[in-house]
């Protein structure tokens, strides 16, 4: 599930733009919302229900997906494979919460790494368009060591232990809405990106909604 998660999302960037597939993939706390009831035994608030769109709406405003602000029709192979991002990411997440009980978070994180590793690296050998070439400066083995590497590993540590501490599944993953606020962040701080006023409009309404929607 996580290494589909993985994959689908970056399949996705490649037939859609980068506002369309992101706002996709964030239809997962949705999923989450749907299926927690019955795979889960656990019934979000309904406060915490009515934040999805509020938060949805905010990641819109941030993303400006091309088929809403322009009007401009999508592939339909993109739009499925962006469709499939968040069940996979929705299915991961829920996994890891119901083996919260049996499993530490080490092995978790451990398993979803090496079933990654693995699973790349039979597409790299199977899929010739895909094949493996070693970085060629030490920047580039920075960039994937320390920002591609690290991080993704810290993202899969804090979501791993968010999802055993956090008082429901979809109370974990609906903070995943956050993601757009720190990319914008960073946007500005790294590379001179310029926040549009929309922009900053729905990243305080995704901030003012996790707020309120957190005691939930």
């Amino acid at each position: 599930m996580g290494f589909g998660s993985v994959t689908s999302i970056y399949a996705a960037v490649a037939f859609l733009p980068l506002g369309d597939s992101t706002a996709l993939s964030f239809l997962a706390p949705l999923v989450v919302a749907l299926t927690s009831p019955l795979l889960l035994h656990e019934t979000p608030s309904r406060v915490a229900l009515l934040s999805v769109p509020a938060c949805l709406a905010g990641v819109l405003m941030v993303a400006q997906p091309s088929f809403i602000f322009h009007g401009t029709p999508l592939p339909l192979v993109g739009v499925l494979i962006g469709l499939t991002q968040p069940i996979f990411s929705a299915g991961a997440k829920m996994c890891v919460r119901a083996l919260r009980s049996s499993e530490v978070d080490t092995v978790i994180i451990f398993y979803m790494a090496a079933i990654s590793s693995l699973c790349s690296l039979f597409l790299c050998l199977v899929i010739p368009s895909q094949h493996f070439r070693a970085p060629t400066s030490a920047l580039h083995w920075a960039i994937l060591v320390v920002g591609v590497g690290a991080s993704g590993l810290g993202n899969q540590t804090c979501m791993t232990v968010g999802m055993r501490y956090a008082p429901g599944a979809f109370a974990a993953i609906s903070t995943s809405y956050l993601a757009m606020v720190w990319a914008v962040l960073l946007g500005a701080l790294f590379f001179n990106e310029r926040p549009s006023v929309l922009e900053l409009c729905g990243s305080g309404l995704i901030i003012v909604v996790t707020l309120v929607r957190a005691p939930a």
